[in-house]
């Protein structure tokens, strides 16, 4: 089975879609199954509205001394209006979408984000969309068919390209154009990073960033700012801010070289973490620490598969913290 064929088997059962769900996504129609559970949503929305409203308008009226004052009851009047209402707009989409039948494809590369309490969106063809099932499920740097009941910008479905997988692990960035001259981003290089993220006392990113010698411009996108142009040796540098300064800088390999037998050798062995679910990445983290430093780094890298000695990392991420030093008595 190639790359592509298990990428599409498992993007069927996330979406919980059949055969029959794809191909009438292809057609422009929305799947029977699909249909099936959109209805079922309609009732579960409005289901959801009515028992939110009802705890809250219990909550205020046995918490309030009686007789209920005027604003006691504009309150509750208020809680009624917007939980009906978020319910109603909710089915209505829903139900727009299924008398329609209609589904939209939208077919390109996919950036994947989390937007705080929002969750992870996708975002393909310059559009957003929630993502209905766990991000992790979507490989970077793959194009996919996107498929979209229209009358509630909902995805239904996704599917990769073949082009985008064939001979590539999903998840994992493109082979570089032949004759592109590229700098491999290899141990040596990732410890100099790590000891500049230690010392460089500044906090504001692009400060650090280009202190470290990762140049670019910090632009903003879904999720976290990323470096343009992406430095040499790299497909994308992403810095993401904490409380305390720069907590942590994603670089993606544009040729993933550095294996788990060199980051090894390079840092001592790593410490596997536990994988959030079966399909999710494998991660394996490292720690870097300069004597006298404001900061620590830890190195987290990233693998498509089990990380074997020879299996590349696809990721790499550099996080820095503070050190509470003790002064000496």
């Amino acid at each position: 089975m190639t790359d592509w064929e298990q990428h599409r088997l498992e993007l069927l059962r996330a979406f919980k879609n059949g055969p029959q769900d794809i191909e009438a996504n292809r057609a422009g129609r929305l799947g029977s199954g699909q249909g099936r559970r959109m209805r079922r949503g309609i009732v579960l929305n409005l289901m959801l509205s009515v028992v939110l409203v009802a705890t809250f308008v219990a909550i205020v009226y046995f918490a309030a001394s009686r007789p209920l004052r005027a604003i006691q009851w504009i309150l509750i009047v208020l809680i009624i209006a917007a939980g009906l209402a978020l319910g109603v707009v909710a089915a209505r989409n829903l139900l727009r979408a299924v008398r329609s039948g209609v589904v939209e494809c939208l077919e390109g590369p996919v950036r994947v984000a989390t937007r705080g309490r929002s969750g992870w969106w996708i975002t393909v063809q310059e559009r957003s969309f929630h993502i209905p099932v766990a991000f992790w499920h979507v490989g970077a740097g793959v194009t996919y068919r996107v498929y979209v009941a229209a009358g509630a910008q909902l995805i239904v479905a996704m599917e990769p390209a073949e082009e985008s997988v064939a001979g590539t692990a999903v998840g994992t960035a493109a082979e570089p154009d032949e004759g592109e001259d590229l700098v491999a981003v290899d141990c040596q290089t990732l410890r100099a990073w790590a000891q500049g993220l230690c010392m460089v006392a500044a906090v504001d990113s692009a400060t650090v960033l280009t202190a470290i010698g990762l140049h670019g411009e910090l632009v903003e996108t879904i999720g976290e700012p990323a470096l343009e142009p992406a430095p040499a040796g790299t497909s994308r540098v992403t810095a993401g801010d904490w409380y305390d300064g720069l907590f942590a800088v994603r670089i993606t390999p544009a040729a993933p070289t550095v294996s788990r037998r060199d980051l090894d050798a390079e840092f001592g062995t790593g410490s596997e973490l536990v994988r959030i679910h079966w399909d999710s990445a494998y991660h394996v983290i490292y720690w870097v620490t300069v004597a006298g430093a404001p900061f620590r780094c830890d190195i987290t890298a990233s693998f498509t598969g089990p990380p074997i000695p020879a299996n590349p990392a696809v990721e790499i991420a550099l996080r820095r913290q503070r050190v509470q030093l003790i002064a000496s008595e």
